[in-house]
């Protein structure tokens, strides 16, 4: 009897451990990327798939002028502050992070209205650092489109991430947008909007029509 409990504690302990490992991974990595691990072939393989998708793409406004006249860990505790502000908001709204790029944050919104549970989480992330207690704020750019979703990179190194077109325009609207404001394609606006207005982007010939909303 004492034997058969040994063993049964010993199997509960390594299973709270690979639980709590999981939970450090999905920490780290998307929820995006934590189902296509599991959904890899025997061998590992993980599928690419052409998705269609509403990105985020959120970036602090003179980010580089405040790193410049604050401590390391002054800049860091910002940092932390606002992204945890931001994952929390994106989640709430079924928004799953793709990777946060020094200041810069690229979310994706699979699945039905994506594009509304996107405006509402970039209205909510904006409205968040404005009134808060924040040295910086932030811009927003949304684009709706195509993207490629997949493991990117040598066999012991890759990152699951999305790659096109419609990541770049998402990160061109969010440069274009100013402090607390949001960008986004014509076709995502709703009435909060200002009228159309017409801008060019770099990788794009033609202009692209664009709506703008501020906080």
């Amino acid at each position: 009897y004492n034997l058969v409990s040994r063993a049964q504690a010993n199997i509960n302990s390594q299973s709270n451990a690979l639980l709590d490992l999981r939970k450090r991974i999905e920490s780290l990595v998307s929820s995006t990327a934590v189902n296509a691990v599991k959904d890899a072939t025997a061998d590992g393989n993980i599928q690419s798939r052409n998705v269609t998708t509403t990105l985020l793409f959120s970036d602090i406004r003179d980010f580089t002028g405040f790193a410049d006249q604050n401590a390391a860990e002054v800049v860091v505790e910002f940092l932390n502050q606002i992204m945890t502000l931001q994952v929390e908001i994106l989640k709430r709204h079924d928004g799953d992070v793709d990777k946060m790029i020094g200041d810069a944050v690229l979310a994706r919104f699979d699945g039905e209205n994506g594009d509304k549970r996107a405006l509402a989480a970039a209205r909510e992330i904006v409205d968040a650092v404005k009134h808060g207690d924040f040295p910086r704020a932030l811009g927003i750019g949304i684009f709706h489109g195509e993207v490629i979703s997949g493991a990117i990179g040598p066999e012991d190194r890759r990152d699951f991430t999305v790659i096109g077109n419609t990541v770049n325009m998402a990160a061109r609207l969010c440069a274009s947008a100013k402090a607390n404001e949001v960008v986004v394609e014509e076709s995502l606006a709703d009435d909060a909007f200002e009228p159309v207005e017409s801008i060019l982007v770099k990788g794009r010939n033609d202009p692209l029509s664009i709506r703008r909303w501020h906080s």
